[in-house]
């Protein structure tokens, strides 16, 4: 278990880290969107693993690992420089793949589901962006109904009155 300044010292490093990929790192290699999610340091504060997610192909994916890991010495110097901290730690940048493994889960599910003739779940937001569907739509379509019932019935109403 990490202790609170580890946790502290990661955070910080993992926020410096994203700042710097947004203004100083300028690799053609580093491609698709990248995250950092986490950041865990040794408790002697002298290694530090950086959790990357990639949101591209597989080429974009190991391309950006490499790019990154390529890039450690000049991104813990640029720690140096901004970090108060006694000891800077090496860099290791590794794949955080929760989100392709929980989309590999809800397929295998929904698959499983298909087999058995059960109905299908619906699917994530994260899914319906990928399928270029708009989550609101549905919803709308369903309300403008509910709008012209509602305007048909007082409309129904009005008639029974002036009769």
């Amino acid at each position: 278990m990490l202790s609170e300044r580890q946790r502290r010292v990661g955070e910080l490093v993992r926020a410096e880290i994203s700042q710097m990929l947004l203004r100083e790192l300028d690799d053609p290699g580093i491609q698709g969107l990248v995250t950092f999610t986490s950041v865990k340091i040794s408790a002697d504060f002298s290694h530090a693993v950086v959790h990357v997610s990639v949101y591209g192909t597989e080429g974009q994916v190991e391309g950006t690992l490499e790019s990154l890991q390529r890039a450690a010495g000049f991104i813990r110097s640029l720690l140096k420089e901004r970090l108060d901290l006694r000891k800077i730690p090496v860099l290791e940048f590794v794949l955080d793949d929760t989100a392709a493994r929980a989309q590999r889960i809800e397929q295998t599910i929904r698959e499983l589901r298909e087999e058995r003739g059960e109905e299908p779940i619906a699917p994530s937001p994260a899914e319906k962006e990928r399928m270029g569907e708009d989550e609101d739509e549905g919803e709308k379509e369903e309300v403008d109904e509910d709008v012209e019932d509602d305007e048909d019935d007082d409309e129904d109403e009005l008639d029974q009155e002036e009769e």
